[in-house]
C-alpha cells in the first residue's frame, strides 16, 4: 500500500499548500477524499492484525500507542521549539500566533484545555465543535464565521488521529464479531443521515459536522473491515487482473482532482474497498514499498509545517516554495522513518 498511502498523503500536502502560494494547484484525490480513503486502509489493516496477530488487547493498544505517538510528538515538540525559537528571534510567534493573539481572552483554564490535548492524540478531532471569542472558549455548530479551536492546534492535520482512536477504541470489541463490522457501518451511516436530516443543510454540509463527527466518520473505517472480511472473493486469480486493478487504482487518485464528470463520493469509496485486496497483493513485489508506505505518516504529519517554514521564509524556496516544501517534508519524514520509526518498530514486534 506504499505508492497508494503516499499519494493520499501528497494529495493532502497538496490542498495545503495552494492557499498558501496560490493559484490552486492540482489536488489529486484532495483533503476530504485522501483523509476518508486512509480510514478505509486503516479499517482493512486494523481487522487484519487483530484476527491474525494480536492475542490481547492490552497489546493492541500499546502497538497502536507505539505507532502514532512518537512521530506526532517528535513533531509537535519540533513546531513547539522553532515557535519559540522565533518569536524570541524575531517576535513571530509562528504556529503559536493563535494561543499568543487570543491569551489575553483566554482563562488559564481555557489555556490548559487547548493545551494538554495536544500533548497526546485522544480527543483532537473535538477541536473542531469548539470556539474561541472573548468570552474564551465556548461550544460551536459550525466553524464558519468562528474563531475556530483547531486553528490553535500547532499540529493541525492531527484531528484525524482523535478519529482513528475512536475507531481503536471500538475495533477489539466489534471486529472480532461477525456482525461487528455490519453493525459499525450501518450505525455509522445512519447517523451521517441523521445529520443532514435533523440539522439545517448550511451546518450539516459544512464543518465540523461534515467530516469532523466521529460517530459518522466511522463507516469508513467499518468498509475497510468489511472489504477485509470478503478479501479471499475479491482478489482475483489472476496475475494480470490484480496490475490492471492496481494501476487503475493509482491513475484514478492521481487524476480525481481533474475529472469533469460528477462521481458520487460513496462509489468512491466503495470501489478503493474493493481493490484493496489487489493493492496489498501486488505491494509486496514493488521494491522500497515498505519505505514509502512507512513514510506517509510523518509525511503528513509535519508537512503543515514545512509549508510555514517556507511560506514565512525561514527556509529557501529557489522560486518553486511548493516542491521545495515537499522536499524538505519527504527528507524529514524519512529521517523520521530511518532512525525513530524503524526502532520503535522493533519494539511493536514483540507484542504481536
Amino acid at each position: 500500500m506504499g505508492l497508494v498511502r503516499i499519494i493520499l498523503a501528497i494529495s493532502v500536502f497538496l490542498g495545503h499548500s495552494w492557499p498558501l502560494f496560490p493559484p490552486k494547484a492540482h489536488e489529486m484525490t484532495g483533503g476530504v477524499v485522501s483523509v476518508r480513503l486512509f480510514y478505509i486502509i486503516s479499517g482493512y489493516l486494523i481487522a487484519m492484525v487483530l484476527n491474525e496477530k494480536y492475542g490481547s488487547f492490552k497489546n493492541f493498544y500499546l502497538s497502536r500507542a507505539l505507532r502514532l505517538l512518537p512521530t506526532y510528538l517528535i513533531i509537535l515538540a519540533v513546531t513547539f521549539f522553532l515557535s519559540c525559537l522565533f518569536f524570541l528571534w524575531k517576535d513571530d510567534p509562528f504556529l503559536l500566533g493563535y494561543l499568543i493573539g487570543y491569551k489575553d481572552m483566554l482563562s488559564i483554564f481555557d489555556i490548559a484545555m487547548i493545551s494538554i490535548p495536544q500533548l497526546g492524540i485522544l480527543f483532537l478531532d473535538l477541536f473542531g465543535f469548539i470556539g474561541v471569542n472573548e468570552n474564551g472558549i465556548h461550544p460551536i455548530l459550525v466553524s464558519w464565521g468562528n474563531k475556530n479551536g483547531y486553528e490553535f492546534l500547532l499540529v493541525p492535520q492531527a484531528w484525524t488521529l482523535g478519529i482513528e482512536c475512536w475507531f481503536y477504541l471500538f475495533a477489539p470489541v466489534l471486529l472480532l464479531r461477525a456482525w461487528g463490522p455490519y453493525v459499525l457501518f450501518l450505525a455509522s451511516f445512519s447517523c451521517s443521515l441523521l445529520i443532514v436530516w435533523l440539522l439545517p443543510s448550511e451546518i450539516s454540509i459544512n464543518d465540523p459536522w461534515a467530516r469532523r463527527f466521529f460517530p459518522s466518520e466511522l463507516q469508513y473505517f467499518a468498509m475497510g473491515c468489511i472489504a477485509y472480511r470478503f478479501r479471499d472473493k475479491l482478489l482475483p486469480n489472476q496475475k494480470s487482473v490484480q496490475i490492471i486493478l492496481y494501476i487503475l487504482c493509482l491513475f484514478c487518485l492521481i487524476t480525481m482532482d481533474g475529472w469533469e464528470f460528477f462521481l458520487p463520493s460513496m462509489l468512491i469509496y466503495l470501489s478503493f474497498s474493493l481493490t484493496i485486496p489487489a493493492i496489498l497483493s501486488l505491494s509486496k513485489f514493488i521494491p522500497f514499498d515498505r519505505l514509502i508506505g512507512d513514510t506517509s505518516y510523518p509525511f503528513y504529519l509535519c508537512h503543515w509545517l514545512f509549508l510555514h517554514l517556507v511560506s514565512n521564509e525561514y527556509l529557501p524556496h529557489f522560486g518553486f516554495p511548493i516542491w521545495s516544501s515537499m522536499l524538505y517534508t519527504l527528507s524529514f519524514s524519512v529521517l523520521l522513518v530511518l532512525f525513530v520509526e524503524n526502532k520503535v518498530n522493533r519494539k511493536r514486534k514483540v507484542l504481536t
